[in-house]
Formats: C-alpha cells, structure tokens, sequence
C-alpha cells in the first residue's frame, strides 16, 4: 500500500521528528514525533473544519487520517523485515533509525509488530472508507 498522500504526510512526518530533536526531549519521543505529527496535522485540521462547521473539509481530514495511518501501518510491519528504504533530510550521513522498530523493541512490543501494525492498518481502513458515505 502506498498513497499519494503521502507526498503531504510524509514531509510532516520528518517536521514531527525536527520538531523534537534537540537534546532536551527523550530519544523515544523524537522517534515516535513523526508518526505523532503526521498523524495529529489532519487531526488539528479536522478539529478547526469542526469549529466552522466545514463538514466537507472535516470529512477530507477523516480520509486523510486514515490514509496516514495505512502508510503507518506498512512502516509497522517493515519493523520485522527491515525492506523499505528510509529516507531522512536530517541525518546528515548518519544512520537512519528505523522508527517503529525502535519503538517496538524500546517498548518490549516488537513481538506484537503485526497485530499492532493490522489494528492501525484496520482503523486507517475504517476512516478512509468513511468518507465514501460522508453526507455533505
């Protein structure tokens, strides 16, 4: 799975990790801030569509959400087979952390990468398939 979302999310994605990549945030959150941003944009977008009574904007941000978490949801699930080409404007030559594989292994979780991975990939499913019945 792959969307052209993700030319929108996946910048986010990298702010989300500038944002908290100075020494005073835990190394656990300046990894887990991408997937954090790049989810709570369309978030943050949809709750201000909410607040002016854009229905039809907010129902673009529901998809986009769950367009977000799909792609989330094939970075999970590379955490065990390490096959996808990671990409970083910051690491300046450095390694690239494999962020969901840092994340399961730091909290004891990597065990549970596919059931973890199928639960986001099933609520990304969900959101993106609710806007087909959105009424405007």
């Amino acid at each position: 799975y792959s969307s052209l979302f993700y030319l929108i999310h996946g910048p986010l994605h990298e702010v989300g990790h500038f944002l908290f990549s100075s020494n005073m945030f835990p190394l656990l959150l300046h990894v887990a801030a991408g997937t954090l941003f790049q989810w709570l944009t369309p978030i943050a977008a949809g709750l201000q569509f909410i607040r002016i009574r854009e229905f039809p904007a907010l129902a673009v941000c529901v998809g986009w959400l769950g367009l977000s978490m799909l792609d989330t949801m094939v970075y999970m699930r590379d955490a065990l087979e390490l096959k996808l080409t990671l990409v970083s404007p910051f690491a300046n030559g450095g390694e690239i952390i494999h962020d969901w594989r840092y994340i399961f292994q730091h909290t004891g979780t990597l065990k549970y990468t596919n059931g973890i991975a199928n639960l986001t990939g099933g609520i990304g499913y969900l959101l993106a398939g609710a806007i087909v019945f959105a009424k405007a």
